[in-house]
Order: structure tokens, then sequence, then C-alpha cells
């Protein structure tokens, strides 16, 4: 479908309402190259932004799984600052959905981190608890189980870009993100 702005290749709605469409949505050969649109028609800002920036090329298809992530295939070769080429596998309602309302204290520093470890304090740790790091698309970078109040997670290896600092605990899971520079 061709618009004023560019071309529509694909399109499909999450179960929240959202739709999330792709193509060349600015032109040919001008981004964006995937949005989402809220329920109301707006385009939705929170999706893909400048500290996480979209596709860098042109989307042919989108498929929605069952889980709610959405697959995209197309001619990029960078999402969300990691390198892909040409298929994506997103995460449900956002490229990093964040669930809220899971209440698991700590504190976390430097954000954003460049060349020295992301600390994490837990105030009162009670039972287990572990510390995931996940790339901005979901992928896990590496695990460590908690056994004290503070901890170092190495970043210096890590390719620049944005991740999920997950923490599990037994009564529940929060997420927060940390931007590697």
């Amino acid at each position: 479908m061709n618009t004023d702005r560019g071309q529509v290749n694909a399109i499909v709605q999450e179960a929240s309402g959202h739709v999330v469409v792709g193509g060349q949505l600015g032109g040919a050969r001008t981004p964006p190259y995937m949005q989402r649109l809220l329920p109301s028609g707006q385009i939705d800002a929170s999706y893909f932004n400048a500290a996480m920036p979209g596709p860098d090329n042109e989307v042919y298809a989108l498929l929605g799984l069952p889980d709610g992530r959405i697959l995209a295939g197309g001619s990029f070769r960078n999402v969300a600052g990691q390198q892909l080429m040409g298929l994506a596998c997103l995460l449900p309602n956002t490229p990093l959905a964040i669930k809220t309302g899971v209440t698991v204290p700590f504190e976390m520093w430097p954000n954003p981190v460049r060349g020295e470890a992301l600390h994490l304090r837990f105030p009162a740790i009670q039972g287990a608890v572990s510390v995931q790091l996940l790339d901005a698309l979901g992928r896990s970078v590496f695990v460590f189980p908690v056994v004290q109040s503070t901890i170092a997670l190495p970043t210096t290896t890590l390719p620049a870009g944005l991740y999920i600092v997950q923490v599990s605990t037994a009564t529940g899971t929060a997420t927060r993100r940390v931007v590697v520079y």
C-alpha cells in the first residue's frame, strides 16, 4: 500500500490493539521503516526512538507470533543497536517490554555505563535472587546468581547498545534498561 509518506509492506495487530507497520514509511530509502500505532491511530513514539533505533532499511514482512513477539523480515542490517541481517524477533508490546507493578527493590549505577562495571545493590535480599542481562532483542547475554548485597556486572566486552537488567526473586521479576556506550 503506497501512502503520501512512503510504502507500507506489512501490518500486524498486537493483542493490546496496537498496530505495527513495516515498509518504507518515510519514502524511498528514508526512515522510519517500522512504526507502531496506538489504538487511536497516532504513532507510538516509545516504540523506536533515538536511544533505540528501528530497522535501518526496508521491512518487507511482519508476523505476529502466538506468544506476542513479532518476527520482522527485510533488507535491514541493524535493529535497536543490534546487528541483524534481515531477520529480527521483537518482544511483545515494545522492543523492550518492561513489566510494571512488580516490586523488587534494587539500585543500579552508573547508567549509562562505559568502560566499567555496572553495579547493583540489593537492600534486602530474601531467598534466591538472580540477575540476567538481556540484549535489546531479549537474548540472554549472561546470568548471575546474587549471593551478596552488592554485585558488579562486567560491561567492558559488551557492544554499545541498549540492554535490559532483569532481577528475579521468589516474589517476582523486575526489569530496568541500561545503556552501554
